[in-house]
């Protein structure tokens, strides 16, 4: 990654909305070195909460959360809150088809560090 394209993510706010510790941590330290703000959430309410509270640039979320499903949670930012704009990368480990959604992408795992580095900075840029 250039220098530009770093000065370009300097500032932006991602956030974690990943159940597990483990997976959250991992996917935290694969964006280590990006010039970006990390913010994490254990549930769907707590990235309402967050979307509510700061300025957020990109969501990365799982398919299945503990309070409710990825789409309900993207409804929700798209629809109730207005966010329409913002970028949603879900990371499933289901292989089924939905219909195409604009700023929502689907991360199958497994996924390499490098991958979830370069998917991020193709949906901040």
């Amino acid at each position: 990654m250039g220098r530009d394209e770093q000065a370009d993510l300097h500032g932006k706010t991602i956030v974690l909305t990943i159940v597990q510790d483990d997976v959250r941590d991992g996917i935290a330290t694969a964006l280590r070195g990006l010039p970006v703000h990390i913010q994490e959430a254990h549930n769907a309410h707590d990235a309402l909460r967050v979307l509510e509270e700061m300025r957020v640039d990109l969501i990365i979320t799982e398919t299945q959360l503990p309070d409710m499903h990825s789409l309900q949670l993207i409804y929700k930012i798209k629809e109730t809150l207005g966010f329409r704009q913002l970028p949603i990368a879900i990371i499933t480990d289901d292989n089924y088809t939905t219909p195409p959604m604009p700023t929502v992408e689907y991360l199958m795992r497994p996924i390499s560090i490098a991958q979830i580095r370069q998917r991020v900075c193709d949906l901040l840029l």
